[in-house]
């Protein structure tokens, strides 16, 4: 083998081993570090969207144990008056409380009266057909064990998650 060759097999080696070296350095250091500051902040975010959740689920339960805790809101679930739907359920009442869907619901598991608003295009809507399923006598999202617990939380409907809560007042 002639000098020639084993200097370009030489260089060509130590070249390989170069770029070996770089690679695995490459792959330890910045790698692994940015995967790890990815994992950290998605968690970061997950975080702080379930926050965002737990905030507005709190907001909704005060929203509604507000609205629910009048004698006239207990009144309507009784005798059903209209009065109390002009008073109460028009389209400024989802606006300012923030909220798609009103359910009443009496002690028999009967849907007294349900409204939905489309917030975004400020107009009443159908109450999504899939809430349906979740409203059946024995669902949590009715029934309840004692007056104590109630039902806060997401239900994933064919249009999007809905947070939802129901409580006995």
């Amino acid at each position: 083998m002639t000098l020639r060759k084993k200097t370009l097999i030489t260089i060509g080696l130590t070249f390989l081993v170069l770029i070996g070296v770089l690679y695995g350095v490459h792959r330890i250091t910045i790698t692994d570090g940015f995967k790890e500051l990815e994992q950290e902040d998605t968690e970061l975010n997950v975080q702080r969207t379930l926050n965002i959740v737990s905030a507005e689920l709190s907001e909704l339960s005060i929203r509604a144990y507000d609205s629910a805790s009048w004698d006239d809101t207990y009144a309507f679930i009784e005798d059903g008056n209209s009065e109390y739907i002009d008073t109460n359920l028009v389209d400024g009442t989802f606006i300012s409380l923030r909220l798609n869907v009103m359910l009443f619901i009496n002690d028999s598991g009967d849907i007294v009266l349900g409204k939905a608003f489309d917030l975004e295009q400020e107009s009443e809507m159908a109450i999504p057909e899939d809430l349906n399923q979740h409203l059946s006598l024995g669902d949590p999202l009715v029934s309840h064990s004692d007056l104590e617990n109630g039902v806060k939380g997401t239900i994933l409907l064919s249009d999007g998650p809905m947070l939802v809560f129901h409580g006995l007042f």
